[in-house]
């Protein structure tokens, strides 16, 4: 091995150094110092494989491991990760080598071996591979610096054997090729390790098939939350302007009764009469420790006893769940919705809310005409609008976001709604209410 040889090995080496080096700007301390020690490890074990065997397969193991405990010590790249971007080095390296062998032994004939032109050539081919290499290791670092790949350990894994497998087969290729060692035995491990990739690519497919088809699942879980919020929200404050309209109206009917002296017009009597039993309804006021209940309760309660539905609340709440408001009121609200639409002739609605060891209890129970649930809980629709059970899929959604469960059964003419949902409640407050 002569100079030149150490030089190119020494570039080699700090080449790899600078990728792996450059994939992010995030560092841990010292990173300098790793990254000096790093060059002259593999400056050795690449000196020593270029005495060894001129493909250097045999020592691809350490330089991986060499280069994954480098990624561990200087940047914050998960064990996965830094076994991706070790293999992508030789991958990229491997590729490239092949692929001018290659091209190389087709342009100048068959008047010599691709040892004997190495050895004509030693200098300009390999002056050429390691700009090329640069070239790819520059283009490659840039675009993958500094960003989130969002693959779970599994896919990292799968990858990383798909370029390690990469790096095998375009050795053998190039081995078969220039012929320089035993043939069979590297087209047998070529055969075989085209057989894993094909499989694993397979594997890697369904992976990100089932990532993409939950991503998509929680997109449009989100999507319908957000209407359903944006459209209870407008529902809820149009309901409540109306309350507040009815109640400025109960008062200018008492000033007009007071002061007016047209009281023998049939048309005033009439609207004073009208109003007066509008006046005279009462509706309950709930408080409780969650401002979400208190606000759904009033309003929906309001709403059932105008549709002149028998509205009761049952609530035994001591502990505010760790559940968020909109969470809530969505929840409640599309409850309640659905136990006004489903009201039968006795016209009753009532309502459970409380805590069950560590979940938050939720049960609307309502009066219905027929049957209304089937046997497997599920309501039956006579609507067939796009939208109709939107509310429940939003049910069904929140359910699940606290790892809760809900069921749907009738009994007789009452239907009943059971939701449970993860309360997290605090250990001193559960142990004081056992």
């Amino acid at each position: 091995m002569d100079l030149f040889d150490l030089i190119v090995n020494i570039y080699e080496c700090a080449l790899m150094v600078w990728f792996l080096c450059s994939l992010t700007s995030k560092h841990k301390k010292n990173y300098r110092t790793f990254s000096l020690f790093t060059l002259l490890v593999t400056f050795l074990l690449l000196t020593i494989a270029n005495m060894f065997s001129p493909s250097q397969s045999l020592l691809l193991v350490l330089f991986v491991i060499v280069y994954c405990i480098y990624l561990k010590l200087t940047t914050f790249y998960s064990f996965p990760e830094s076994l991706v971007f070790s293999l992508l080095l030789y991958v990229v390296i491997a590729v490239t080598n092949t692929v001018f062998d290659i091209t190389f032994i087709l342009l100048m004939g068959e008047k010599f071996t691709f040892l004997e032109l190495l050895e004509l050539y030693s200098i300009p081919t390999t002056t050429f591979l390691q700009v090329l290499h640069t070239v790819c290791f520059y283009f490659i670092a840039k675009s993958i610096r500094d960003k989130e790949l969002g693959l779970s350990n599994i896919e990292y894994l799968i990858i990383s054997a798909l370029l390690l497998i990469g790096e095998i087969v375009a050795v053998c290729f190039e081995t078969i090729y220039l012929g320089y060692e035993n043939i069979k035995i590297y087209l047998a491990i070529g055969v075989y390790c085209t057989s894993v990739f094909l499989v694993l690519i397979c594997v890697l497919f369904i992976l990100f098939y089932k990532r993409t088809s939950s991503e998509n699942k929680l997109k449009l879980e989100n999507t319908i939350l957000n209407n359903q919020i944006s459209s209870n929200e407008q529902i809820l404050k149009m309901q409540e302007s109306l309350f507040e309209l009815r109640h400025d109206m109960k008062h200018f009917i008492n000033v007009f009764k007071s002061n007016s002296d047209s009281h023998d017009s049939v048309t005033i009597k009439e609207v004073i009469d009208k109003y007066d039993k509008m006046s005279s309804k009462e509706y309950p006021v709930y408080n409780t420790l969650v401002p979400a209940i208190n606000y759904v309760l009033n309003i929906k309660a309001a709403e059932a006893i105008d549709k002149g539905i028998d509205f009761k609340c049952v609530l035994n709440i001591t502990n505010n769940p760790k559940i968020e408001n909109e969470d809530l009121y969505l929840l409640l609200s599309n409850l309640l919705d659905n136990a006004i639409v489903h009201i039968g002739l006795i016209k009753r609605i009532q309502v459970d809310i409380s805590e069950v060891n560590e979940l938050f209890k939720i049960e609307v129970i309502n009066s219905a005409i027929g049957e209304v649930v089937d046997e497997n809980g599920d309501f039956i629709y006579s609507d067939r609008r796009p939208d109709h059970g939107f509310g429940l899929k939003t049910i069904d959604i929140l359910v699940n976001k606290y790892d809760g469960y809900w069921q749907t059964r009738q009994y007789g003419e009452d239907v009943i709604v059971t939701v449970y949902l993860t309360a997290n409640y605090p250990i001193e407050s559960n142990s004081n209410n056992l």
